[in-house]
C-alpha cells in the first residue's frame, strides 16, 4: 500500500516537529521505495516523497500560493490550502493509504476526507496529544480566541471521526474518553535507538541537570529554577549547574527572571543546540528534566519525546507523571509532588543511585518500543 501523510507543517531539517514528521513518513514507506508528505516548505504547499532512509526530494509544490499573513491567520489559511492542494494533485489517485496529522479543522478538510472516503482510501486521523483541549487553553495568550477556536474544532469532531478508519492518539491523561475508533500510539525518536555504552562519571565540582526542547509553562522548569534558588546554589559541596537548551517565549522569560539573580551563574541558557554541540552537554548531564507541571495541562502522562532521547543517553530523568509506558518502577525517572517544592539533595541521591547500575540492557529493551517503524506499523495495521 502507498501512503500519503498530511501535516500542516513547515517542514525543517533542525526542528524536532519536523524531524517527527519525516521518521513517521520514512517509517510508512514499507514495502514502497518512498512515502509520500504533504506539507509546507518555506510556506509554500509542497508534496515530498521520503525513503526509508528519511531523505526527501520535492515532488509537486504550488508556488502560486502567496500568503503574506502572519501569526494565527496565517496557520488558518494554511490548513485551509493544504487539502485543497492535496485533492488537486494527481498523486491522490495512486495512493491507497492516508495519515492526517491533527490540524485546523475546515470544509477543505472535510472535502479531502469525504472524497477518500468516497473513493474507500484508508484514513488514519492522529491526535499528537490527547486529550489536549487543556493544553490548548494552558497555553493559549489568548483565552477567548482560544476558546472560540476550540468551540469551532468540536463542531467539526463528529464529520472528521465519521470519516475516518482509525484515530490514532498520544495519551497525556490516565483516565480519559476512549472511543471505539482509537488506537494508542507513542512518539518515537529520530535517532539511534541504542543506548551508548560510555559510562558516566561525575564531576567533584558541578551537579549538571540539562533541560531540553520548546519550553512551555507546564514544563515547569521555574520549579526547578526555584529549587535551585533555595538550596542557594549548591548541594553537598557541589555547585548546581542548570543547562536549558533551547528557545521560546517561556525560555526568555526564565532568563529575565534569573538576570538579576544572586545564583544566576547556576542558569546557563544556550539556546538551540543540533549534532556535536548537543551531544557534549549530553555527555556532562548527570540529571534530565522531563516535565515538572503536568497539572497545568490536566495530564498525569509525559509524553514528551525528548524523555526517549535523554533514555538513549542513559540519562536518569526527573519528572512528575509517568513517561509513557515505562514501569514507575524501572528506577530510570523520578516523579516528583507537584504540590511540594523540589528537594535537589533528593535529585542528586536519585542521580548518584542510578549510575551505579549498568543499565545498558534494560534501557535498550525499552528502546525498542520507540522505533518509528514499529509504532507506525502498529498504527496501520489491519485495516
Amino acid at each position: 500500500m502507498t501512503w500519503l501523510m498530511i501535516a500542516a507543517i513547515n517542514i525543517q531539517s533542525y526542528d524536532g516537529i519536523s524531524k517527527k514528521i519525516i521518521s513517521q513518513a520514512s517509517a510508512l514507506a514499507i514495502d514502497n521505495k518512498c512515502c509520500y508528505l504533504g506539507c509546507f516548505i518555506d510556506d509554500i504547499p509542497t508534496i515530498i516523497g521520503v525513503s526509508q532512509n528519511k531523505k526527501y526530494s520535492v515532488i509537486e509544490s504550488n508556488n502560486n500560493f502567496n500568503d503574506n499573513s502572519t501569526g494565527s491567520l496565517k496557520y488558518i489559511r494554511q490548513c485551509q490550502e493544504l487539502p485543497r492542494f492535496i485533492k488537486k494533485s494527481d498523486l491522490i489517485n495512486q495512493c491507497q493509504g492516508f495519515y492526517v496529522r491533527h490540524m485546523l479543522p475546515n470544509k477543505q478538510l472535510i472535502k479531502l476526507l469525504s472524497w477518500l472516503n468516497i473513493h474507500n482510501k484508508k484514513i488514519v486521523y492522529e491526535i499528537p496529544t490527547y486529550p489536549y483541549y487543556y493544553e490548548q487553553m494552558s497555553e493559549a495568550h489568548s483565552k477567548i480566541k482560544t476558546g472560540a477556536r476550540l468551540v469551532i474544532e468540536s463542531l467539526y469532531w463528529p464529520l472528521i471521526y465519521n470519516k475516518v478508519n482509525r484515530l490514532t492518539v498520544i495519551r497525556c491523561r490516565t483516565k480519559s474518553l476512549h472511543l471505539k475508533k482509537m488506537f494508542d500510539i507513542k512518539n518515537g525518536v529520530a535517532c539511534d535507538l541504542t543506548s551508548t555504552n560510555l559510562k558516566h562519571s561525575f564531576s567533584e565540582t558541578y551537579f549538571n541537570i540539562i533541560g531540553i526542547g520548546t519550553i512551555y509553562k507546564y514544563h515547569g522548569y521555574d520549579k526547578m529554577i526555584e529549587a535551585i534558588i533555595n538550596a542557594r546554589g549548591i548541594v553537598r559541596g557541589k555547585k548546581i549547574r542548570f543547562y536549558i537548551v533551547g528557545e521560546s517565549d517561556e525560555i526568555s522569560n526564565l532568563r529575565k527572571d534569573v538576570a538579576n539573580c544572586v545564583y544566576r551563574e547556576c542558569f546557563i541558557f544556550c539556546g538551540k543546540k543540533l549534532g556535536e554541540e548537543l551531544e557534549k552537554l549530553y555527555s556532562i548531564a548527570d540529571l534530565a528534566v522531563g516535565t515538572l507541571a503536568l497539572n497545568l495541562r490536566n495530564a498525569d502522562i509525559d509524553t514528551a519525546i525528548k524523555n526517549i532521547e535523554y533514555l538513549s543517553r542513559k540519562i536518569p530523568i526527573v519528572t512528575s507523571g509517568k513517561i509513557f509506558d515505562i514501569n514507575e518502577n524501572s528506577e530510570l525517572y523520578k516523579i516528583i509532588e507537584q504540590k511540594n517544592p523540589i528537594n535537589i539533595s533528593d535529585l542528586l541521591d536519585f542521580s548518584v543511585e542510578y549510575y551505579k547500575i549498568d543499565r545498558t540492557i534494560q534501557i535498550n529493551k525499552i528502546l525498542k518500543r520507540f522505533s518509528w517503524s514499529q509504532i507506525m506499523a502498529s498504527a496501520i495495521d489491519e485495516l
